[in-house]
């Protein structure tokens, strides 16, 4: 028998310690690629899109023309609310803030260059056009919470007027919220 066998804990089941050691490196290295996998495809595939978008090479062609635009309208109005979500606990750190308002800002600038709705067909217009309004209120309502939140308070409506933005997208795409 050996030393290492003899000593407390040393019994690992009939398993050799070595390739005990080599599976659990196998695992570790599996949940190591699949961390970074979901990072990459969490924020480079944003950052690839909005690459891709100021270069000027942006999808086009979608079966709705104002799909693409709906759809990026309401990809600013809920990161939107998240990130409001995340700044409500006195006291808000200010410059962390701004920063996440400049992103927010920047979404919805993205979400207005995606609305082309002079190059929408006349029946896909209405609903682009609609996008557009949806983001006047977001562009609107951003303000308002900014300046709520450097005032000290909490903006006290922003639950029903995030739910007002939601419907008002649902009414674009001609769905009953």
């Amino acid at each position: 028998m050996s030393e290492r066998a003899a000593l407390p804990g040393a019994d690992l089941g009939g398993f050799s310690e070595r390739y005990t050691c080599g599976a659990v490196k196998v695992w570790i290295r599996v949940a190591v690629a699949i961390a970074l996998l979901w990072v990459a495809l969490e924020f480079g595939r944003p950052w690839v899109s909005s690459l891709l978008e100021d270069a000027g090479l942006h999808r086009r062609g979608d079966s709705d023309g104002s799909g693409r635009c709906l759809e990026t309208v309401e990809n600013a109005v809920e990161r939107f609310g998240e990130t409001v979500l995340g700044h409500l606990q006195p006291p808000v750190d200010l410059d962390r803030w701004s920063d996440a308002l400049e992103s927010a800002e920047d979404r919805a600038h993205r979400a207005r260059d995606a609305c082309r709705c002079n190059e929408a067909s006349e029946a896909e217009r209405t609903s682009c056009l609609a996008g557009l309004g949806v983001l006047d209120e977001l562009e609107g309502f951003q303000r308002h919470v900014d300046d709520t939140l450097r005032e000290g308070r909490a903006p006290v409506d922003f639950a029903r007027r995030q739910q007002g933005l939601l419907e008002s997208l649902e009414r674009a795409r001609g769905r009953r919220p």
